[in-house]
């Protein structure tokens, strides 16, 4: 049976599925609940959850009478590869880093999140992500290329460097000897989105972390990285439980301290704020916590909107679209801060400036074919293969 959230066909009550989700994750036993979903380990596989669910699993009492063998052994399978993806990305980042020497630089996402987790080995990494300073971003690429990467195909790696640097798009390289890929960021999203974080408000305040032994990176100061993962969990055309639960992480962890005026004022300054509350929110909804710091009064009404639109049922089917709406796009709008912020989007989408619609020695395409492409493209109006693990 394929585990994608757009093929599964959630049978149960979604309630019910986000009940045993989240006592998976937060590892507390089953309580009342009496049944599984048929398809909830091909559910948690996609989501890359697996691992922390064996773990529940095999150590909270109840569990194992709800589960059959089979299924046990599949997340057991699945953690064995979690591990081994960790081991993966680890090594491919120790590289990159080595790489970087003497560039301005910051790690986000993947194993930098995973580090807020109980157990950071049961994250199951993607690909890396760094930002760099953006006048050594060109110097930065002919280092990895010769040293072996090689430049992969994405949505804008054919643009001309002018229009690349003034749009913040990034490029995506892949190891030489290892299944990962590494995505190079002129910025944390680029101006064609409808959010926009500046590349030197981060870089100004990183900060260096050791995630593991012998791995040290430089990374985004924790309030900036929590606006990062907050507005990625909801600025996509889909939902992943795994993002919520990085937040989730991120503020239950007593390793770190929050500081929230100046979290507030960061997202504030960046008009983010509605975006990253939204998400907090949902943190605080799926997993039924109120965080120490940073909690979302959910009763406030333009929050309560942005929560309607996106309900259990919905995150748990992973998509925020269908090929015959525009669910997608009016959902980035009550996101934005204002009614300006989204007058300027729509805009911004609808009226492209003339340098968008070429691709070096491409023939200039149409506003209408430009429109078609970034709404098949960016807002993911168009079926989607869901991205496959690496080892599945």
């Amino acid at each position: 049976m394929d585990g994608s959230p757009e093929k599964q066909n959630l049978m149960v009550d979604p309630r019910l599925y986000l009940d045993v989700v989240v006592k998976l994750l937060t590892k507390v036993p089953p309580g009342k609940i009496t049944s599984i979903p048929h398809d909830l380990i091909p559910f948690l596989n996609h989501n890359e959850l697996s691992a922390r669910a064996y773990e529940t699993v095999v150590e909270i009492y109840g569990w194992q009478e709800l589960l059959n063998q089979g299924e046990i052994d599949k997340l057991k399978i699945a953690k064995h590869q979690a591990i081994a993806r960790n081991r993966l990305a680890k090594t491919a980042l120790k590289d990159t880093i080595a790489l970087l020497s003497g560039y301005n630089y910051i790690y986000f996402k993947g194993l930098l999140a995973a580090f807020y987790h109980p157990n950071p080995q049961n994250r199951h990494p993607g690909d890396l992500d760094i930002l760099v300073q953006i006048d050594q971003f060109d110097d930065v690429v002919e280092v990895f290329c010769d040293n072996g990467w090689t430049l992969q195909k994405s949505v804008h790696w054919k643009r001309e460097k002018k229009i690349a640097e003034q749009y913040g798009f990034a490029l995506v390289l892949r190891h030489p000897e290892i299944p990962i890929t590494l995505d190079l960021h002129r910025a944390v999203v680029d101006r064609t989105e409808p959010f926009w974080i500046p590349s030197s408000d981060l870089l100004k305040c990183k900060r260096y972390l050791s995630i593991d032994k012998n791995l040290a990176v430089s990374a985004p100061s924790v309030e900036d990285h929590l606006a990062i993962l907050a507005l990625h969990s909801v600025r996509h055309a889909y939902f992943k439980i795994t993002w919520f639960y990085d937040i989730y992480c991120l503020l239950n962890s007593n390793e770190i301290e929050l500081d929230e005026e100046l979290f507030r004022k960061r997202t504030k300054d960046w008009r983010i704020s509605k975006a990253v509350n939204t998400s907090i929110a949902l943190t605080q909804k799926i997993f039924r916590f109120r965080p120490k710091n940073l909690a979302v009064d959910t009763s406030i009404v333009e929050i309560q909107r942005t929560l309607n639109r996106r309900p259990p049922s919905l995150i748990m089917r992973g998509k925020d679209v269908s090929p015959r709406n525009l669910r997608r796009l009016t959902g980035l709008i009550d996101l934005q801060d204002s009614r300006s912020e989204a007058f300027g989007y729509l805009k911004r989408l609808l009226f492209p400036p003339k340098a968008l619609l070429r691709e070096f020695d491409d023939p200039e395409i149409s506003l209408v074919q430009y429109v078609l492409n970034r709404l098949s493209r960016g807002f993911g109006i168009n079926r989607q293969e869901p991205k496959k693990s690496y080892f599945t």
